[in-house]
């Protein structure tokens, strides 16, 4: 489900601008994102209350090694799309790679975890199943938590400080005697509007701009 959200997001934001939209769908990507977001907290919440409700009433565990060894043959293959995702976050600077990424990584850890209690429950007789389950829970819970708050932010567009300081820096250099810049993302995209004063290079501040931000820059001359 989460692979569709995430395809669907992907998608849309791609899509370029119409009369309709003319900035384009890149906000669809943050908002699938969001959604995701939220879906690996609660998650996060529902396992960590089915874990707490084994703690309280214990439950036998049936082991077998055929299971055991399907459960061991995943946790890699997880661990391989969890930094696979991770590389791709960092790359586009996407939330939802991002809650892909932590929702393959959590989904390693419940595993691996889980595999884990089945060995100590069977060989060693130690019922660890439910500890482990919310202490990966606990994790997971954070890392949602996270995930929300992030996507919340370039939903609704939050300003990015240290982006509209260096977006500045390159209007002063352009000859721009004083340059206030206020930042808005959508997607991967970012449009920054500045008000300037002086006769700077604007044709060449966008070029810059755009290099070294991916910002699309809007001038307005006080």
């Amino acid at each position: 489900m989460s692979c569709l959200l995430a395809a669907a997001g992907i998608v849309l934001a791609a899509k370029g601008k119409s009369a309709d939209y003319p900035d384009g769908l890149g906000k669809a990507e943050d908002l699938v994102g969001f959604v995701m977001a939220v879906s690996v907290a609660v998650a996060g919440a529902y396992f960590a209350y089915r874990a707490l409700e084994r703690f309280l009433y214990p439950r036998p565990v049936n082991f077998q090694v055929y299971y055991a060894i399907l459960l061991g043959a995943t946790v890699p293959v997880k661990l391989t799309l969890g930094l696979a995702f991770r590389r791709l976050a960092k790359r586009r600077d996407s939330v939802i790679f991002q809650t892909i990424c932590t929702d393959s990584f959590s989904d390693c850890g419940v595993t691996a975890m889980t595999l884990l209690s089945f060995i100590l429950s069977e060989y060693a007789g130690l019922r660890a199943d439910s500890l482990f389950g919310l202490a990966v829970s606990a994790v997971i819970i954070v890392n949602g938590v996270r995930l929300v708050k992030t996507s919340a932010r370039r939903l609704l567009g939050r300003n990015d400080p240290r982006q509209n300081e260096e977006i500045g820096q390159i209007l002063l250099s352009c000859g721009f005697a004083q340059a206030e810049v206020k930042t808005y993302a959508a997607g991967d995209s970012v449009t920054a509007a500045a008000a300037v004063t002086g006769e700077g290079d604007a044709q060449k501040a966008r070029d810059l701009i755009r290099r070294q931000t991916n910002a699309e820059l809007y001038l307005y001359r006080r």
